[in-house]
């Protein structure tokens, strides 16, 4: 029961269907009686996204900021959390030339 006194039912949840996008101007719905894929599920899937936000000005904001990245092929912001590592961390493994040594450095760096 709610401060005002009226009673509430209880939460059910109720699957719509599911939009992904896949690409640029690709993506895949489906709602169990409807499937789409291509060019018109990635439309469906914009006009969805931009339906659900709140507020008039927030949804132009995102579709301009939409359609500038579509136009010139630019990806939006990326933010930067945390403290940088160099990419040589990332790529100086050594080269293992057969599975079973593959294995024998693994099993060596797991009881190090």
């Amino acid at each position: 029961m709610r401060l005002s006194g009226r009673e509430i039912k209880p939460f059910r949840y109720r699957n719509l269907g599911s939009l992904a996008t896949i690409g640029r101007g690709r993506a895949v719905a489906d709602f169990g009686w409807l499937h789409l894929s291509g060019g018109v599920a990635w439309l469906l899937w914009g006009l969805v996204h931009i339906a659900f936000l709140i507020g008039f000005r927030n949804r132009i904001m995102v579709l301009l900021q939409w359609l500038w990245s579509y136009v010139t092929f630019k990806r939006g912001a990326r933010l930067i959390t945390g403290p940088t590592q160099s990419h040589s961390e990332y790529t100086n493994f050594p080269v293992v030339e057969t599975a079973t040594a593959a294995i024998d450095q693994a099993t060596s760096w797991a009881s190090s």
